[in-house]
């Protein structure tokens, strides 16, 4: 069983690690095809995605963009019937960073994920991608929770294998799994 972690965007990526074994699999955010090929060929345990929101200053236009993209990833999870959680920004990295690090400027923050990745994970391809890093630290985020005697089990409920599916989502579906 794998655990996955996204960090959804332009530069963003997704990472895939085995809680037992170790192994880790990261890439550049992939098309949406290719994204459902990397899913569809694992046995998934959970994924957690990084969730999305509008910031003040940023413009219009890229907070569609990124929007858009965040619930056509979120469309691709659904359809997949694969279990997901959507984890503020703040609450994995306080985690895996410490407190100090969410008054860190921006730049400074992408290069400690690179950083914290590199040490955690030495034999992953993290290059000097900032979405490769932070989807893998999510990752690993998920596998502590995951893993905790302290996980509440019952959260994930709503893990949405039960969700009723509309034509569209069957349609989805269908092109994902390549049946």
């Amino acid at each position: 069983m794998w655990i996955v972690g996204i960090d959804p965007g332009q530069k963003g990526g997704v990472a895939l690690l085995n809680p037992e074994t170790r192994e880790v699999e990261v890439y550049d955010m992939p098309l949406l095809p290719e994204l459902c090929d990397i899913l569809s060929s694992k046995e998934i345990a959970m994924v957690f995605i990084e969730k999305q929101q509008a910031f003040p200053k940023q413009g219009i236009a890229s907070t569609a963009k990124l929007m858009k993209h965040y619930g056509e990833l979120l469309g691709v999870l659904t359809a997949l019937k694969l279990p997901f959680e959507e984890v503020p920004p703040k609450r994995w990295q306080e985690a895996i960073h410490g407190a100090k690090h969410k008054k860190k400027p921006r730049k400074e923050k992408k290069k400690a994920s690179i950083l914290k990745a590199r040490q955690m994970f030495p034999g992953a391809e993290i290059g000097r991608k900032d979405g490769r890093a932070e989807a893998l630290l999510l990752a690993e985020w998920g596998r502590r929770l995951l893993y905790s005697e302290k996980f509440p089990k019952r959260r994930f409920i709503r893990s949405n294998l039960e969700s009723t599916t509309t034509d569209a989502s069957n349609n989805l579906l269908f092109d994902c799994r390549g049946k």
